[in-house]
């Protein structure tokens, strides 16, 4: 299971470091990173998902509204916790406010607010984690726009043989092993289906599975990894399978290079 990843933001270099520290004494199964304005931290935002951005209000160019406003765009499964000397009911009712899941009033404690962030992250499921060295940054970075350009609900890429290595989206670890030996065991039967029928040189690159909820995309890379995409059966599969294709003809390439 991989480790939770918080994101903390804030200009003023002591409070950063102090709760920084705090976060990162609460379990081994965090991390924690830093950024001292609102600027780095939408920089760090566009290349690496968190679990948790915990945030300063008022910061120059960049508040921590506008960047709760690019999470909630992008990420919407990540909690925000925004950090204000503001009266809360200012801003709960201002509505260019996106919605917070929960506001620290300053001066704050530092147990309340580390009662609050473990509160937050007791329900995120931690994401499927990449082996050392398994797979390289681009690779991580191409999944990464896949699950944004497409909006859908969960991006996996998986062994052949169905060991998950990396998984974007809302979906808890188990569920996440389930769908990777699915498509694997789906890909498998398929092929074996194949040679009792007399083809033994048949080689599948996709499959699809139609649900009453939930649709499944699945399209093998080299023979060696799968990628699995799951979105809402409303939505159209077209556009969908274009990003899911895009990304597997990407993703063979930079597979291919030394890492």
């Amino acid at each position: 299971m991989g480790k939770k990843r918080i994101l903390v933001v804030d200009d003023d270099n002591d409070i950063l470091f102090l709760i920084a520290h705090s976060i990162k004494r609460l379990s081994p199964d965090l991390e924690v990173s830093t950024a001292k304005d609102g600027a780095s931290a939408l920089e760090m935002l566009k290349t690496h998902p968190f679990e948790l951005v915990l945030t300063d209000h008022m910061m120059p160019e960049v508040t921590g509204v506008m960047l709760a406003i690019y999470i909630r765009q992008h990420y919407p499964q990540t909690r925000v916790m925004l950090m204000t000397a503001y009266e809360t009911s200012r801003l709960t009712a201002d509505p260019s406010v996106p919605p917070l899941d929960a506001i620290i009033p300053k001066p704050f404690q530092i147990r309340d607010l580390l009662n609050t962030a473990q509160t937050l992250l007791a329900d995120v499921p931690a994401p499927v984690s990449v082996e050392p060295g398994a797979l390289p940054p681009a690779a991580v970075a191409a999944l990464q726009t896949l699950w944004e350009d497409a909006n859908v609900d969960v991006v996996l890429l998986s062994n052949a043989d169905g060991r998950p290595l990396r998984a974007i989206g809302d979906a808890d670890t188990g569920v996440l092993k389930r769908l990777a030996s699915f498509v694997a065991d789906n890909f498998l039967a398929v092929t074996e289906l194949s040679s009792l029928l007399g083809d033994h040189s048949a080689s599948f690159q996709s499959s699809y599975h139609q649900g009453s909820s939930f649709n499944i995309y699945a399209h093998q890379i080299d023979g060696t990894y799968l990628l699995a995409v799951v979105f809402a059966a409303n939505r159209k599969p077209g556009p969908i399978w274009v990003y899911t294709r895009k990304t597997a003809e990407a993703l063979a390439g930079i597979l291919r290079a030394p890492l």
